[in-house]
């Protein structure tokens, strides 16, 4: 029998759910049978989940089980990294095979030193590692990674919207995501259409349109008409900096994942860990700043963005299937 173990979340209006949601479901699809952990909770609480609750949900794992759980655990800061470590010990005296699935690192993503020690030393305990890229696995290697890894490349997400059909109404721009993280907004010249929770509407430039939020499952159908989607992080436009900018050197953010699956090419950044793999796919182009991405657009041909579009929309099914995350499991031994 295969396991996937997850914290336990609720459906929110962000994609910080989606992600671990969709591969829960994707991995139940391939027979592994999904384990929760409350993850949000007062010390005492914690102290029984450590000595009772999570032996009696590990109890029927066996040796040799495969079993894989979604890094990080949400919640407490300090308490999470307890309870990780209590299901680590529990899997190995069992003898499973135990898979790290990686959303992020928190180490990296902060510059936090001890955060990333503290990580790496806990994903030295798996079996299997799947990492997002191959940047992001040359990271980890460099800095003490010894665990075998598998590279991801682009997260699954599941969406029942069929949006393959629909063709641009218009040549703008969208950004999709939460935009409290990104003050390139207030300040870029690029025309843009804006999706998601933000808290400075009144300090956005007229030339970026702000069109609220909504579900993540209901995203994909608001997207589908758009010419490009926008992969960008940071407080500048002309370049990428800060903390949450320069983490696009080694991450594949969830955001691409939406929009291929709403049919869409991709802009990103020339530096990001995303740009091998949009040129790999040929679905998009990339950029050192935003002030290129006009320029490239005007001479952009009928036929050179149609390959792209189809490209998208290729690798979007794709997603919506969960090839990825399947083909990344099948590569476990």
């Amino acid at each position: 029998m295969n396991y996937v173990i997850s914290p336990q979340m609720e459906a929110g209006s962000t994609a910080a759910f989606k992600a671990k949601n969709d591969v829960d479901m994707f991995l139940n699809q391939q027979n592994f049978k999904s384990i929760y952990l409350p993850v949000h909770l007062t010390l005492s609480k914690t102290a029984q989940l450590l000595t009772k609750d999570i032996p009696s949900l590990l109890k029927d794992i066996k040796q040799q089980d495969i079993v894989a759980i979604q890094f990080p655990f949400e919640g407490n800061r300090y308490l999470s990294p307890l309870l990780l470590k209590k299901v680590l010990h529990v899997l190995k005296g069992k003898g499973a095979q135990i898979i790290a699935i990686i959303h992020d690192l928190d180490g990296l993503r902060y510059q936090n030193a001890k955060k990333m020690k503290g990580e790496i030393k806990l994903l030295n305990q798996f079996n299997i590692i799947i990492v997002h890229n191959k940047k992001m696995e040359h990271w980890l290697i460099e800095h003490g990674l010894k665990t075998k890894t598998i590279i991801l490349e682009l997260f699954d997400y599941h969406t029942q919207l069929d949006v393959a059909m629909k063709t641009p109404t218009n040549k703008r721009i969208v950004f999709a995501g939460n935009l409290n993280k990104s003050a390139f907004l207030k300040t870029t010249s690029l025309a843009i259409d804006a999706f998601g929770p933000c808290d400075f509407i009144d300090e956005l430039p007229d030339n970026v349109n702000y069109c609220g939020k909504t579900t993540p499952e209901q995203l994909p159908e608001h997207l589908a008409p758009y010419y490009f989607g926008l992969i960008w992080d940071g407080s500048a436009s002309d370049k990428i900096e800060g903390l949450l900018g320069e983490y696009l050197q080694y991450n594949t953010p969830h955001k691409s994942s939406v929009y291929l699956v709403s049919g869409i090419p991709l802009i990103a950044w020339k530096k990001s860990a995303l740009a091998h793999i949009i040129q790999k796919y040929n679905m998009g182009f990339c950029v050192q700043s935003l002030d290129e991405i006009m320029p490239i657009l005007e001479n952009l041909t009928a036929e050179q963005y149609q390959q792209y579009r189809n490209n998208a929309q290729k690798i979007g099914h794709s997603l919506k299937e969960g090839e990825f995350l399947k083909q990344a499991m099948t590569s476990v031994d």
